[in-house]
């Protein structure tokens, strides 16, 4: 921006422009002679970064006195190349702001020229006219100074005509009229006429609000493009009207007094109707529009019935049908304009999100100061405080807030390591800008069909090592009831071994108490109880 690039110039890479004089640089592009003042910016140490732009830390080798520049972006070429200057103070030239005061002078314009026609010896409307020449003298002016003379001509050649024309010939009569009034009166009749009709050039000041208004370009637009389509209905109309207008003339307009009901003073009337071709041309053009078309078809029709037949024929087809047929090609190009204007601001959409994507592409690279393919949320931050940046996405449609973006770090930080890789950063912030259509909807609806099967397969997976630990744990159950068995049998053993040895050999297992086995206790038990 503080180079001299648009505001809205197409960026589509990025282009290393060298801040010396006037040589080429690689691949063609012209190194264009800046020394931006970046005194109040840069300090004795010099950040990694610098937004869109970024001083490089090296001098030129070929020119050692000037540091390098390198921007982001390119931008259309007046002469056929890439390169596009323009001066930043007139940025506001391209604002809305701007074509908003000049569609008011040319509303103005319109009132004045409207009031003067009503009113047109009011010594007041001179003033008017100089005011509103020198109004339009400057607009031109200024977006020549903004665009050069060039760009002005070259990108929009029919428009920039259109405007140049209309402000000399505005200009042109600013200055006449008093010369000619002051002439004399010579030739003044003359002088007038021609000073008439250079004022009716005037009229053409309307034509911009065209231009200023998208709606009323596209209407337009689409005007044109039906224009060719209607040709060939009127081609064919006019066939058809050529040749009943011939029949018209030859049996009408030609014939004498027919003998019957129809008296000479009323024939005479209907031959004027039809007395050659072209009064025939305009005669049936004036019943196609059924205006007061008896007084025509009247007389004829009392005269002989047959005539009622053409007459109906005629007004079905050229009046009914011919202008059905109008509507529709009128209705179909409107919709085709309306499609194309939409398809092609969804172009203009996509070229502008992939070079958003490549800005931020190319900056968070810059950002990366460690160079190894991540950017950490210090990084990020540092970058988006750069001036540069901010001015630059500003200018390419970004509309979500600094406290948005960290956010947006956040939401995309899903394994909360405080890093992401570039592509996912710059992938998931510009479809974040993106506006909500149908194609976000479809993305979530297949990313949720997408995680619902990988839940689905985790789940069976699940189910799978649920079913495997419960024949593990049956088998252990098992296993722990197969020992507890084991373990009776042994205590039982024991106790039985107990019970010989005390009644045999009492000294041997004197002091000895094993206990007794669970299940005699049980016996026992259930054997008192039972008494």
């Amino acid at each position: 921006v503080m180079l001299g690039l648009p505001r809205k110039a197409s960026l589509r890479g990025s282009i290393s422009t060298t801040a010396s004089s006037g040589h080429s640089g690689p691949g063609g592009v012209r190194e264009m002679a800046v020394a931006p003042d970046f005194s109040r910016k840069r300090s004795s140490s010099r950040t990694p970064v610098d937004g869109a732009i970024q001083e490089l830390g090296q001098d030129d080798p070929e020119h050692p006195t000037t540091p390098r520049f390198r921007i982001s972006g390119s931008v259309h070429n007046l002469g056929g190349g890439e390169e596009d200057v323009m001066v930043p103070a007139l940025d506001f030239v391209d604002g809305s702001r701007f074509q908003t005061v000049v569609s008011a002078m040319v509303g103005a314009n319109v009132v004045v020229l409207i009031t003067e026609t009503d009113h047109p010896h009011w010594v007041g409307w001179a003033i008017f006219d100089v005011l509103f020449a020198v109004a339009f003298l400057s607009e031109i002016v200024l977006r020549m100074t903004h665009r050069g003379i060039r760009a002005f001509f070259v990108r929009d050649a029919g428009w920039g005509v259109l405007d140049l024309t209309i402000v000399v010939l505005g200009v042109f009569d600013s200055l006449i009229e008093p010369a000619m009034q002051t002439a004399g009166d010579g030739g003044t009749q003359g002088r007038s006429s021609a000073l008439k009709f250079v004022r009716l050039f005037r009229l053409l000041r309307m034509l911009r609000l065209v231009k200023l208004f998208p709606k009323l370009m596209s209407f337009t637009q689409a005007l044109v493009e039906m224009f060719s389509t209607m040709i060939w209905i009127f081609t064919f109309l006019t066939i058809v009207m050529v040749c009943s207008a011939i029949v018209m003339t030859r049996e009408i307009g030609q014939q004498e007094v027919p003998a019957g009901d129809l008296d000479e003073e009323n024939w005479q009337t209907v031959r004027e109707y039809f007395q050659d071709v072209p009064t025939s041309l305009f005669t049936l053009f004036r019943v196609s529009t059924q205006d007061d078309w008896m007084t025509v078809a009247g007389p004829l029709v009392a005269h002989n019935p047959v005539w009622s037949i053409f007459f109906v024929v005629f007004i079905v087809f050229v009046s009914w049908t011919m202008i059905s047929v109008l509507t529709a090609v009128a209705s179909e190009s409107m919709v085709a304009a309306t499609t194309d204007r939409k398809e092609q601001e969804m172009r203009e959409a996509e070229q502008q999100a992939k070079a958003f994507i490549e800005f931020l592409r190319d900056a968070f690279k810059k950002a990366d100061t460690d160079g190894n393919g991540l950017l950490d949320k210090e990084e990020f931050e540092t970058m988006m405080k750069k001036e540069f940046v901010v001015e630059q996405m500003r200018n390419m449609g970004f509309t979500m807030t600094e406290e948005e973006i960290l956010k947006a770090w956040d939401m995309l930080d899903i394994h909360r390591k405080g890093e992401l890789t570039i592509d996912s950063f710059v992938s998931g912030l510009s479809y974040l800008q993106e506006k909500l259509s149908a194609r976000h909807v479809m993305n979530v609806s297949y990313l949720l069909k997408r995680v619902s099967r990988r839940l689905d397969a985790s789940i069976q997976n699940l189910l799978k090592e649920l079913d495997g630990l419960s024949d593990q744990n049956n088998a252990i159950v098992h296993c722990i009831h197969s020992q507890e068995q084991l373990r009776d049998q042994q205590e039982m053993t024991i106790w039985l071994w107990y019970q010989w040895m005390r009644r045999h050999d009492p000294k041997a297992v004197k002091g000895a108490n094993p206990v007794r086995p669970a299940k005699l206790q049980e016996t026992a038990a259930g054997t008192a109880h039972g008494f």
